[in-house]
């Protein structure tokens, strides 16, 4: 089976447990073990991204396949699915570590600014808010009296 993540106690302290507490724990895990498999196929997954470099990610990946396809949890088989799909993506990440997440923030600002600013009239000022939401307004300004002394 997978080797879970040192943050979960019960798992990082297990070797301290006294008889008792491990047979309750295997008791739990045994009731829960579809949460306890998917907790551990996330955690595996993780592993999977935070390879340095794209041909580990595969090796990873394809393992993580196999272990989802055995678990036979269906969110995890639709779950890889949709990675299968974004493979190409995801290794784009890996390369560079860029993600798309300040594009989507601002986009996100300035969807929000527009329903707030239904009705007004003058593009120039909205346009001038939306600057200043996404805090290029301000920044210019700074930058002018930096570049002024």
């Amino acid at each position: 089976m997978l080797e879970p993540h040192r943050r979960f106690i019960l798992v990082a302290r297990e070797k301290d447990l006294s008889k008792t507490e491990k047979k309750m724990l295997d008791k739990l895990r045994d009731a829960n073990k579809e949460i306890h498999t998917g907790i551990l196929l996330v955690e595996h997954f993780h592993k999977a991204l935070d390879k340095g470099n794209v041909k580990s990610f595969r090796w990873a990946l394809t393992a993580w396949y196999l272990v989802v396809r055995e678990s036979r949890l269906k969110p995890f088989l639709k779950l890889a699915k949709t990675i299968r799909k974004y493979r190409k993506q995801i290794e784009a990440y890996i390369l560079s570590g860029l993600t798309t997440a300040v594009a989507k923030g601002l986009n996100n600002k300035i969807k929000t600014l527009k329903k707030m600013a239904y009705g007004y009239s003058n593009k120039k000022s909205f346009l001038r808010k939306r600057l200043q939401r996404c805090g290029f307004l301000n920044f210019e300004r700074r930058a002018s009296k930096v570049r002024s002394k």
